[in-house]
């Protein structure tokens, strides 16, 4: 949950909006059951049922059903070797292109081919 705040905090959405997206009075249909299979797979994936698979169908094809069980899959993955290994937040956005900062002695891009040598 930490790096969603921070994301959130690093693209200027409050915190409340962030936390209000599960409470179900700001939860269209899709979204409730997109919720309600998500927790399940995330905390008792032997407990999903073809009937939960059918309750995303109105809203989602088969194949996008697979991407969301995946995705759950890999986060809860990355999150729990995160809290395993007791890692830290970053400092700063290292998804935004623009707020990337090489480290210091890092060698240089090299240039792309075709491009003009430059004079040191």
């Amino acid at each position: 949950m930490g790096h969603i705040l921070f994301g959130a905090a690093l693209s200027g959405a409050p915190e409340s909006k962030v936390l209000d997206i599960e409470t179900p009075e700001h939860q269209d249909p899709k979204r409730r059951a997109t919720f309600a299979f998500v927790h399940k797979v995330s905390r008792d994936p032997a407990s999903v049922t073809k009937a939960d698979v059918d309750s995303l169908r109105p809203y989602f094809k088969d194949a996008q059903i697979v991407e969301l069980i995946l995705a759950v899959c890999r986060y809860d993955t990355m999150n729990t070797l995160a809290e395993a290994f007791g890692s830290p937040l970053e400092r700063e956005n290292v998804f935004d292109p623009k707020s990337r900062k090489a480290p210091p002695n890092a060698p240089k891009a090299p240039e792309p081919a075709g491009a003009p040598a430059t004079k040191p």
